[in-house]
């Protein structure tokens, strides 16, 4: 039984705004989500998906045996950190899951724990790492290289050919132009327009781009 089969109920890890977005687009797809994990309980989850304890509990750990899991958490840093923790647990990582208003190019490829949300894009021969958020209308041209647990915020662009290292956060309408390559986890504010390679750990903002800081 895959992993996106609609009978093993996925388990949330992480509860906030874009697990809010995540739980509707599984249950858009026919999915039927066990729960959540997360350090505390929300209120905002209580009414229609149970708390079922923090993802670090030696007793949940049968349960990260027993479904997949599915990292709700925007910031990079943190769902890389979760993988590789849940992973190290035996816990298996969702297949992607692509919104049925978005496209993806039979011959892009999704690693697992993508999540493609509503009007997003990701176009022919693009290649996405794992655990990566293309989230609402953003779109990911031809023969993009997207390195695992990017975030490419709502409305964000990129171009023919662009590379993304691991953990790169591109902001709000952010545009890249094609053939552009960003290094290991940069920031790119919301807004800007990258027209020139930009190295790793820094964070740029702007039309054109600029850096503003450099880790």
């Amino acid at each position: 039984m895959g992993t996106n089969d609609l009978n093993t109920q996925p388990i949330l890890v992480g509860m906030g705004g874009h697990a809010l977005v995540v739980r509707e687009l599984l249950e858009s797809l026919g999915f039927s989500p066990k729960g959540y994990l997360d350090d505390s309980s929300g209120d905002d989850f209580a009414e229609k998906l149970p708390y079922l304890g923090s993802e670090s509990s030696p007793e949940i750990q049968p349960l990260l045996r027993e479904h997949p899991l599915c990292i709700t958490v925007g910031t990079n840093a943190i769902r890389a950190r979760l993988d590789e923790q849940l992973s190290s647990l035996g816990g298996q990582i969702l297949e992607p899951i692509i919104h049925p208003t978005a496209y993806v190019s039979d011959s892009a490829s999704l690693a697992a724990g993508t999540q493609v949300l509503p009007q997003a894009a990701v176009n022919a021969r693009s290649v996405v790492g794992r655990c990566v958020i293309i989230n609402t209308s953003a779109i990911v041209e031809h023969e993009c290289q997207i390195g695992d647990y990017c975030h490419l915020a709502p409305g964000s662009v990129l171009a023919g050919n662009v590379t993304l290292g691991k953990s790169v956060f591109v902001g709000a309408n952010a545009s890249i132009i094609q053939g552009i390559k960003v290094g290991e986890k940069v920031i790119i504010g919301a807004g800007a327009v990258v027209i020139r390679d930009v190295p790793a750990g820094a964070t740029v903002v702007g039309n054109p781009a600029r850096i503003i800081k450099l880790r």
